[in-house]
């Protein structure tokens, strides 16, 4: 497997080749689809070369592009089946903030109208795979990698396991500030968060890849098992 991190407006886009193709994580902000086109030619990736486009969850900075690739290629959709009412709603459901660093963010970002941004309603075609529904999907089509439900920072996360123990886990970790201890910056079920934590944990990947910061091994969490399980919620207001 190669790792392509097209990184687009602080949000790592990462593109991976396997053997039978390949597989897209996220579709970035909404303005960001001209660089995103411009970054795999670079790369020298034809954009119809890539087969499929894993949804880690519903929020703008995940989103963005991904109507424009659903209605100019035949790329596959693979989400959690809670992804697709979001998807329609056209807004973010945020939760509440995992510390006092990320509530000030928080404020910041609603002070500037980010995090109030809305996007034109994404209806999904028949191509549509729910993840949690066929976590096996990928290995049935040739691909070295397991599909991971981790819920928390929103009900529809998930992320995938390769096979040589790299996880690519969405949001559900971040490393960088605001969200200090490789916790993410909001959650939406907290039970359901800590939970997603030791799941990790259990599945013991070797090199964990998150959507906001490097990469960071399996004894990170395990070093900040305690932080995330005394994790305090400030409301985000």
């Amino acid at each position: 497997m190669e790792i392509i991190n097209l990184g687009v407006t602080l949000f790592n886009n990462y593109l991976l080749k396997f053997e039978k193709g390949y597989v897209l994580l996220d579709a970035g902000y909404t303005t960001d689809y001209p660089t995103f086109l411009k970054k795999i030619e670079k790369a020298g990736v034809k954009i119809e070369d890539i087969k499929y486009l894993v949804l880690t969850h519903v929020h703008n900075d995940h989103i963005g592009y991904m109507k424009e690739l659903l209605e100019n290629t035949s790329i596959i959709p693979i989400l959690h089946e809670k992804a697709e009412e979001r998807l329609l709603e056209g807004k973010n459901r945020l939760g509440d903030c995992s510390g006092f660093l990320s509530r000030c963010l928080s404020f910041l970002s609603k002070i500037s109208g980010k995090s109030g941004e809305t996007w034109d309603p994404i209806i999904l075609d028949e191509r549509k795979v729910y993840g949690n529904k066929d976590p096996e999907y990928f290995k049935k089509q040739g691909f070295p990698i397991t599909i991971v439900e981790l819920p928390g920072h929103t009900p529809d996360s998930i992320g995938i396991l390769t096979d040589d123990g790299i996880l690519f886990s969405g949001d559900m970790t971040i490393n960088g500030f605001p969200a200090l201890h490789r916790k993410t910056f909001l959650i939406e079920d907290l039970d359901a968060y800590k939970l997603s934590w030791k799941k990790v944990l259990d599945l013991n990947p070797k090199t964990i890849y998150p959507c906001h910061g490097k990469p960071f091994p399996i004894f990170d969490m395990q070093k900040y098992l305690k932080k995330a399980e005394n994790i305090r919620l400030w409301k985000n207001k």
